[in-house]
């Protein structure tokens, strides 16, 4: 009597395991590079390296405040944090607060809806990288500019920055790593995985 169930999960984790893999938008900067990374055109005074080492692990985008004042340092995403982000949840990172920090670190995201800004409102822990994590929900981010809605932006990314040091003071040091967007489960999988269990608990009833 245990067959039906043993066959339909047999044939359930092969449809998950034929399910295409997608590649997701991830800079690790593990490989020592910046991975597209740039800084943004006006932090002035400032510079971005990848140290190789004491990231989260492995490598991590360095930012160095070099010249006192200046208008706070910010980098830029590459092409692939762009676009339709419409199918993703969420956006995190890890960040390792500069000394001095007053205020953690700041998000916006630009597009055909204006651009909007975001802030964790936790409290920066210099020295100590700390998990952040931003969902793509309008009610999350703060509209800084534009008319459009933030729906009308995330449908058309054409710029993601990171504001990381706004303290002004030369010789302080910011850091970023694991940025990453976590996607919308799909329907597809959740029906197969739903599937899968109630299958699963079917065979452990018959078994009992």
């Amino acid at each position: 009597m245990q067959l039906i169930p043993r066959t339909l999960l047999f044939y359930l984790a092969i449809g998950l395991a034929a399910a295409p893999a997608v590649a997701l938008p991830l800079s690790d900067f593990d490989d020592a590079t910046l991975q597209g990374w740039t800084l943004s055109a006006g932090s002035t005074g400032f510079t971005v390296t990848n140290p190789g080492n004491a990231g989260n692990p492995g490598g991590y985008l360095l930012l160095t405040d070099t010249a006192a004042g200046g208008s706070g340092g910010s980098v830029l995403a590459p092409a692939a944090f762009l676009g339709d982000l419409t199918r993703f949840a969420s956006l995190t990172w890890d960040l390792l607060a500069p000394a001095a920090a007053l205020a953690d670190a700041q998000v916006t995201i630009s597009g055909p809806g204006g651009t909007f800004t975001f802030n964790s409102g936790l409290a920066p822990n210099p020295a100590v990288w700390d998990a952040r994590s931003a969902p793509l929900l309008a009610p999350a981010w703060n509209q800084f500019s534009g008319t459009g809605t933030f729906d009308q932006t995330l449908a058309n990314v054409t710029s993601l920055r990171f504001f990381l040091e706004v303290a002004q003071s030369q010789g302080l040091e910011a850091g970023l790593d694991n940025v990453e967007l976590i996607p919308v489960p799909e329907p597809g999988a959740l029906l197969l995985l739903g599937c899968a269990l109630a299958a699963r608990s079917a065979l452990r009833t018959r078994g009992s």
